[in-house]
């Protein structure tokens, strides 16, 4: 009997008249990879809150990279250990096939080790910023104002306009709030923590849903997949749930050797999976329609089915009501808004349509998965369903293209090539566990040796890993020149972590190791804040309508209307609240000024923030000019880069 994770049958000697001994339980390999991450994670952050290093220094951008190294090598060593005491000890082996057999236990602790070091990496590149990835630049900004207003309130709101539902999902901003509520310390300071601890534990959700469908080499190869195909560290909630959604459609909708998901708990993973990202759910959703139908057909028992897929819809629903309940009431009782989010063109549209032909490894891979899928869409569990979601999820991108080009929007189309990308590529790792050993012996001529797939496993690994460490450390140019890392290796769009170390402090001043380059301008969020406290108090919170939304993600103060039109909440109703902001703006008189700024549409406007510019002061193309505020109702401040703060005082 071999250590290749055979169960080995342990018994207890019999003896008369006596109850045999009761085992105590030991740690399976759910218990092992969560574990071993939880503890690998905060030993990872403490090693880099004690190194505190430069992550643009040679030294601090090269630690990550030798503490992976060092870690690989601990990890093997202490592999190879147990397989010596697994083959010569047959207590060790008892306690191992207890844990679930020696791969069990190895690849399980893999994962985690695996995803703590994803952790390092990470918290290493924000080391000495307090923001996260990219900063406050675009949809992150909206993030952090998200997980200030949960930190504020754990009710549904939005993340600038005041009084409205969330337009998205909530779970992963309440976390996050909720985090900075119990550290006592400013949301916006959290979000970054958020987003290392998060996308590390990607990894380990990746592979313990996996291990519930294939074995545990395969699982931890499709785990290491995902962060090949789209580990964005920004948006660790979409990262997350890229992960669940094809393990839990297959374990959903068809029939895996160990069973199906129970219908309560299939539709707890998919509430979740609604309440932190749906739009992977919406993609794939052709796709999910049909496996559901097929299911359906399959079951033989149609009463049963349908009460059983019902089941998981209401559960998913009640999962994740408290996202749900306020935007669908909201909906129905006050109309549908004015959807623009989507009129966004991104580049992505006319990228990536066929990700599996560039010639890279990952795009082998996923190759190598379409390949499978079609050669065993009959013939093996996983292929036809996989098959049928990349499918689906195409005719969501070409619904999306059609509507366009129609309407100009895109139903967010562009998006499902990750999708397609994580699909393909676990179908490329199934593949080449169902077909490699075969086609190895076939072409040596040889039985192919017990340790190849374990050794592929660690070279996929380390590529990855590597690779990773390339993308997530930043590159930009230091103004400490000791040994600085050369800039230019990828577009800032792109640096990340340089964006994080950019980011003005509300205050002014950068992050300690910001460089030279400051890409982008300071916005006085805490000088206007002061201004307005000293004027209404330090509990206010104005309605204020600020020509820069950094000022909602240090702040959870309501906003009239964000300057970002295409990242707008469908309810704001954003052409509307423009139009009469234009309308404002062409009042003449600075007392009807005041009377009509204070009872708008939409509300009034307590605060206004704007840009000096051209001799108007400015939000967005709406020009208002200094005469309207020349009332007893406003007090006028001038602060730096060119930022007026109007007042409402009266």
């Amino acid at each position: 009997m071999t250590e290749t994770g055979m169960r080995r049958q342990v018994t207890e000697p019999e003896s008369s008249g006596t109850r045999p001994r009761r085992r105590a339980p030991l740690p399976g390999p759910v218990t092992i990879a969560l574990t071993t991450w939880l503890l690998g994670t905060a030993a990872a952050l403490t090693l880099v809150a004690w190194a505190d290093s430069n992550p643009f220094h040679m030294n601090g951008h090269l630690a990550p990279l030798g503490a992976g190294g060092l870690l690989a090598l601990g990890a093997a060593t202490a592999a190879a250990v147990l397989a010596t005491l697994n083959t010569r000890y047959p207590k060790v082996a008892a306690v191992v096939d207890r844990m679930g057999g020696y791969r069990e236990v190895v690849c399980a602790a893999g994962a985690g080790l695996f995803a703590s070091w994803m952790a390092l990496l990470l918290a290493a590149a924000l080391n000495g910023t307090p923001h996260g990835f990219a900063g406050l630049v675009g949809d992150m900004g909206r993030m952090v104002a998200l997980t200030t207003k949960m930190a504020d309130s754990p009710w549904s709101a939005d993340g600038i306009v005041g009084g409205l539902p969330s337009e998205y999902p909530l779970l992963y901003p309440l976390l996050a709030g909720g985090a900075a509520n119990l550290l006592g310390e400013p949301a916006w300071t959290i979000v970054g923590r958020a987003e290392v601890i998060a996308t590390s534990l990607s990894m380990v959700i990746t592979y313990l849903m996996w291990r519930r469908l294939v074995s545990p080499i395969a699982a931890l190869a499709i785990a290491a997949s995902l962060l090949a195909v789209f580990g964005d560290p920004r948006k660790p909630y979409e990262v997350v749930t890229l992960a669940m959604l094809v393990p839990w459609a297959l374990a959903t909708f068809c029939d895996p050797p160990r069973g199906r998901y129970r219908w309560w708990a299939a539709g707890i993973v998919g509430g979740l999976m609604v309440a932190t990202y749906q739009g992977f759910l919406m993609y794939a959703a052709p796709g999910l329609a049909v496996l559901l139908v097929l299911a359906v057909r399959r079951g033989g028992d149609l009463k049963a089915a349908l009460l059983r897929y019902a089941g998981v819809a209401a559960v998913a629903f009640a999962v994740a009501s408290f996202y749900l309940v306020p935007y669908l009431w909201r909906t129905l009782t006050q109309g549908g808004g004015q959807r623009v989010s989507d009129l966004y063109v991104a580049n992505a549209l006319t990228e990536n349509w066929l990700p599996f032909t560039e010639i890279t490894p990952i795009g082998l891979l996923e190759l190598t998965g379409l390949a499978g899928l079609v050669l065993f869409s009959g013939t093996v569990w996983w292929a036809r369903p996989m098959l049928v979601i990349v499918i689906g999820t195409y005719v969501y991108r070409l619904v999306g293209l059609v509507s366009f080009l129609t309407s100009g929007h895109t139903m967010f189309s562009h998006y499902t090539v990750k999708v397609v990308g994580v699909t393909l590529a676990a179908a490329g790792v199934l593949t080449l566990m169902e077909v490699g050993p075969r086609l190895v012996a076939f072409v040596s001529r040889h039985a192919v040796p017990r340790r190849v797939g374990a050794a592929a496993l660690v070279v996929f690994l380390l590529w990855t890993g590597y690779r990773y460490w390339e993308w997530a450390m930043p590159t930009g140019e230091q103004r400490n020149t000791a040994a600085p890392i050369a800039g230019g290796q990828r577009t800032l769009g792109t640096d990340y972590a340089t964006l994080a170390h950019s980011e003005p402090l509300p205050f002014g001043g950068l992050p300690r190791f910001a460089p030279e380059t400051r890409f982008r301008g300071y916005f006085p969020a805490g000088p206007v804040v002061e201004e307005v406290r000293a004027r209404l108090g330090k509990d206010a919170r104005p309605t204020t309508l600020s020509y820069d939304e950094r000022l909602f993600s240090y702040y959870p103060w309501p906003g009239y209307v964000p300057p970002d039109r295409m990242a707008t909440n469908t309810l704001a109703r954003w052409d509307d609240r423009e139009a009469e902001l234009r309308r404002l703006a062409a009042v003449d008189d600075p007392q009807e000024f005041a009377r009509r700024s204070e009872a708008t549409r939409f509300g009034r406007i307590d605060v206004f923030v704007l840009k000096n510019q051209d001799g108007a002061w400015r939000f967005r193309e709406v020009a208002f000019r200094p005469e309207q505020f020349r009332s007893s109702a406003f007090d006028v401040v001038h602060l730096a880069n060119a930022t007026v703060v109007a007042i409402r005082i009266s």
